[in-house]
């Protein structure tokens, strides 16, 4: 009778030590299996010459850590809404992540009451990539060759100056600049930053602010004239004689940010693995080379690090929307 109990509990034993060890086998095949033949990464606005040689250097980089095809995709349109809706639609296999910003993840939804998704329940941070300015512009005719002088000349005669925006960090800028030099200009929405240019060299609206991503291209055209940058270190390829808004106030500063975001239903294997290349991409020399030039400053931060980056930034860019007088529609 003994022996029949010792032979039955021992073959129970090794009942179970095989079940187990047949799951954790099948849990390190699913783990392996997980695999896409491509990545893509969804940026949701339009890119500069610069901006799109960073990434094209970007997906090399990924290509060569990970041996996927790498694609880079553009869909913009509605201050970034189509791109952020096709991704967080998508399936979280790896297969595709959004360049997310400051616009995607922390303004839309505050300026929007109808926007389609929620940066919070709909997609996970997965790592910072980079920051960059915005920075003012007016047209290259114009008589202003400084900050001081556009700020007195409109003191002067309110009524003849007119800005422009076209996505909400250009629209919250005019609007801080309003609030810091005491000014009370009225902005012109447009659809695109290449209409906004257009009606500004024919002299409907006198000033803008746009993303720093542009100054390189902008400054090839000769159409526009940079006073100023809403950040305290120039962006390269800033001319010395340009000053930083944070001379009218030290809290005129403004970072805009790139980060990828991924579903949210992606593993958190995928999201630790994608979160480890991005910093390692941050230390790549050609990337900080290209990057540079589109006024790009590459900035690593682990998960616990961006997560709570992206929170602090929401809480700032309350703030600023609320100083701004920016409402939402």
């Amino acid at each position: 009778m003994f022996i029949r109990k010792w032979c039955k509990k021992l073959v129970h034993f090794f009942f179970w030590m095989c079940l187990s060890a047949t799951v954790q086998a099948s849990h390190v095949r699913a783990f392996e299996e997980i695999k896409v033949p491509v990545i893509s990464f969804v940026l949701a606005s339009t890119v500069s010459q610069n901006v799109g040689k960073t990434a094209r250097v970007f997906t090399e980089f990924m290509h060569e850590k990970l041996g996927n095809e790498i694609r880079f995709m553009q869909m913009y349109g509605d201050d970034g809404l189509i791109g952020a809706d096709y991704v967080s639609n998508s399936e979280g296999d790896g297969s595709v992540f959004l360049l997310s910003t400051h616009t995607t993840q922390n303004i839309n939804d505050l300026l929007d009451n109808e926007i389609s998704y929620s940066p919070e329940s709909d997609f996970i941070n997965v790592g910072m990539l980079g920051t960059y300015s915005a920075v003012l512009v007016v047209p290259a005719n114009s008589p202003h060759m400084t900050l001081a002088s556009l700020i007195e000349a409109i003191q002067q005669k309110p009524a003849d100056y007119r800005f422009g925006y076209h996505n909400p960090i250009s629209q919250i800028c005019s609007g801080l600049l309003n609030y810091y030099a005491g000014l009370n200009v009225t902005g012109r929405p447009y659809k695109t930053r290449e209409i906004l240019m257009r009606e500004m060299t024919q002299g409907s609206i006198q000033y803008a602010f746009l993303d720093g991503l542009y100054v390189a291209d902008l400054l090839k055209t000769n159409e526009v004239r940079i006073l100023a940058t809403t950040k305290k270190q120039m962006d390269a390829p800033m001319a010395e004689r340009i000053v930083s808004t944070t001379s009218l106030h030290p809290d005129f500063e403004l970072e805009g940010w790139i980060g990828v975001a991924a579903p949210q239903n992606t593993p958190a294997y995928i999201i630790q693995k994608m979160n480890e290349l991005l910093q390692m991409a941050t230390q790549d020399p050609r990337l900080n080379q290209v990057s540079k030039q589109a006024g790009i400053q590459l900035k690593a931060m682990n998960l616990r690090e961006f997560d709570q980056f992206v929170k602090e930034d929401r809480r700032y860019w309350i703030q600023r929307i609320q100083k701004a007088n920016v409402r939402a529609n």
